[in-house]
């Protein structure tokens, strides 16, 4: 299990990508959060920066978050994706772009962070276990 030091999460709803951002920080206390409103920023800031972790909305204004998916594991393909969906049609597309896992966008918190951790990434230090 490695650390998540760094991710992105990329979505044009602002009050989605906003809560999701403020949960990933409860979360990993020590891991730098970034927000990109569509696939051109989170390309942008991929290049710059190559994140661990982006959690990337399917669709997206200028870039989507499939051609965004495609062009960040052709020139990153150690940056783990996780492409969130509202419609089960868009798995196979998400999975042929190469993300590394598909969530719809409802699913609770709690199955994001299980599938961060399916990713190699370490989630054992949560918040609430901490001691003081």
């Amino acid at each position: 299990m490695r650390r998540l030091r760094h991710a992105i999460v990329a979505d044009d709803n602002h009050i989605f990508r906003q809560g999701l951002v403020a949960l990933l920080m409860a979360v990993f206390l020590q891991t730098r959060v970034q927000e990109a409103q569509n696939g051109i920023q989170v390309l942008d800031m991929a290049a710059v920066d190559q994140p661990d972790l982006i959690i990337m909305d399917v669709e997206m204004p200028q870039v989507g978050g499939l051609d965004a998916t495609v062009e960040i594991k052709s020139r990153w393909p150690d940056i783990r994706v996780i492409v969130l969906m509202l419609e089960m049609s868009h798995r196979a597309l998400a999975e042929s772009a190469g993300a590394d896992a598909c969530l719809f966008k409802g699913v609770p918190f709690e199955e994001l962070i299980e599938t961060v951790a399916g990713l190699g990434f370490d989630v054992s230090i949560m918040p609430a276990q901490r001691s003081a």
